[in-house]
């Protein structure tokens, strides 16, 4: 049932209220099949696309004889199939969220080295666009417990985001403030802004924006649970002059 209460107001006071119920059996049982579709169907992709990743990286460390222009496609067809993956992967992520099945395991981590394992990643980027990285960080940051692996799916998703909508020889700010009872990270880009009209959206499941030409929609989605898992919460900040940034907390 979804249960919906308006108060009632005569002469500035509250007098009442009107309670409206409606039976949403339907739009729950349509869900659920939805979810179940979702989680099927990116099982079942897995496998084919595992084997397609397993001969692709066999035909391209034995390239001898090939063109340039041969080796081209086979990076190109290696790439696509990154991508497919991540989105099957993103799929079953977001089935377990809705689930409720999202694992968690917690344990004593360095969040700092997890920081510069994100970072290396980012580093093709980085070079082919010019970017850099401003990392400022407190001089002594404490071993934190909590679930690594949804740790470095928020932080990557973020900086990757940042990587993709920063301008060519931009920065990229990541700073880690210390507050009460918590770690705030946070990561500006300088690149456009997100419109008003569409930042209430920008954490629901598939949204792309005007401004992304790249991605499922499933990444800022799956990084919200990330965070909230490991018992945090996140925000952003987007205007013209200062860009946008992403703010997230660790509890300490």
């Amino acid at each position: 049932v979804s249960r919906a209460v308006a108060p009632v107001i005569l002469g500035g006071e509250t007098i009442g209220a009107i309670n409206v119920f409606r039976d949403i059996t339907e739009e729950k049982a349509l869900d659920q099949a939805k979810s179940d579709f979702l989680s099927l169907a990116s099982h079942q992709l897995r496998t084919p696309l595992s084997a397609s990743k397993w001969i692709l990286e066999t035909m391209s460390s034995q390239t001898q004889g090939l063109s340039d222009k041969q080796k081209r496609y086979l990076r190109d067809l290696a790439i696509s199939n990154e991508r497919l993956i991540g989105l099957v992967n993103g799929l079953l992520d977001v089935a377990r969220i809705e689930a409720g099945r999202l694992s968690i395991y917690k344990k004593s981590v360095d969040i700092l080295a997890l920081l510069q394992d994100a970072i290396r990643s980012c580093r093709p980027s980085l070079e082919k666009k010019g970017q850099k990285i401003n990392l400022i960080i407190p001089a002594k940051i404490k071993r934190l417990v909590i679930d690594p692996l949804l740790f470095s799916v928020a932080l990557n998703n973020i900086l990757n985001n940042a990587c993709n909508f920063a301008p060519k020889n931009g920065k990229i700010d990541i700073l880690i403030k210390a507050s009460k009872g918590k770690y705030v990270i946070s990561i500006r880009n300088y690149g456009p802004v997100i419109p008003k009209s569409e930042q209430p959206k920008v954490f629901s499941k598939f949204y792309r924006g005007r401004n992304s030409q790249v991605g499922s929609g499933l990444g800022l989605f799956i990084t919200k649970a990330a965070v909230e898992a490991n018992g945090g919460k996140i925000w952003f900040e987007s205007a013209a002059g200062i860009g946008t940034t992403f703010y997230f907390t660790i509890p300490k």
